[in-house]
C-alpha cells in the first residue's frame, strides 16, 4: 500500500487495515509543506519491511500475519490491493520482489480467504516509473 490508501475506511475495529510498506518509502521527493500527510498515516497493523526486503521477507511477514487478521476480524470481504510497486524493477517502490515472489504472495493472500471462505476483491497499483 502507498499512503493515499489508508484513509479509508476510518473504524479500524470494523475495518482492519494491513500495511507492509518499505520502511523509508514515503515520503520521497515531496516536502512537508506540499504533502504533510505523507508517512503520518498508520493502519490497524502495519508491519514495514526493510528497504531491499525481497520475496522471503514479504512472504514472512504474509503467513505470520494475515491468518491472525482473518481470523481475529471475520471479514465478509477483503478488499486486496495487489501492489507491483514490490517488484523488483520498480524504481519507487524499494522492495525486491521476483515474478514468482509476487505470484507467491498473492497465491498466501488468496488461499487464506479462500480457505475461510472469504471473498475478495482485488485490484493492482503501483508499477509507477519517475518518467512517467
Amino acid at each position: 500500500r502507498g499512503d493515499d490508501h489508508i484513509e479509508t475506511p476510518r473504524d479500524a475495529n470494523r475495518h482492519p487495515r494491513h500495511a507492509k510498506p518499505p520502511q523509508v518509502n514515503f515520503p520521497f521527493g515531496f516536502s512537508e509543506k506540499h504533502a504533510p500527510h505523507l508517512g503520518k498515516d498508520r493502519s490497524s497493523l502495519d508491519t514495514a519491511l526493510a528497504r531491499g526486503s525481497g520475496d522471503a521477507e514479504m512472504l514472512d511477514v504474509v503467513n505470520e500475519n494475515l491468518p491472525a487478521i482473518l481470523d481475529a476480524f471475520e471479514p465478509s470481504l477483503v478488499l486486496y490491493d495487489a501492489g507491483a510497486d514490490a517488484h523488483a524493477v520498480d524504481g519507487l517502490g524499494h522492495l525486491e520482489l521476483s515474478d514468482a515472489g509476487m505470484l507467491a504472495r498473492d497465491t498466501a493472500v488468496l488461499r487464506e480467504c479462500a480457505l475461510r471462505q472469504i471473498p475478495v476483491a482485488t485490484v493492482i497499483g503501483g508499477g509507477y516509473d519517475r518518467d512517467r
